[in-house]
């Protein structure tokens, strides 16, 4: 399954299936994604160890990194619904 989150005017959003038009895209496979989703990996972790990719425009999601900081709040609730 995909998900995409949108950002629009410090507000963050979660949607399933691939974004049309993403700014950045990120890429792992199930296992790193089902350890990160459980809270046994971190997603920096994951990225440092080359299990997450990153594609995009690189600059735009740096320069937009405090909204990231609530991403874990809006993905609290598909957490809860997901079974591993």
């Amino acid at each position: 399954m995909a998900y995409h989150v949108d950002v629009h005017d410090g507000a963050v959003r979660i949607a399933a299936g691939v974004a049309a038009d993403a700014t950045v895209t990120f890429i792992q496979d199930w296992d790193t994604a089902s350890a990160i989703g459980k809270g046994e990996l971190s997603a920096q972790g994951a990225f440092m160890a080359g299990r997450i990719r990153v594609r995009g425009d690189l600059p735009r999601l740096v320069s937009g990194g405090d909204v990231f900081g609530h991403l874990d709040d809006v993905l609290a609730d598909l957490r809860s619904q997901t079974t591993y």
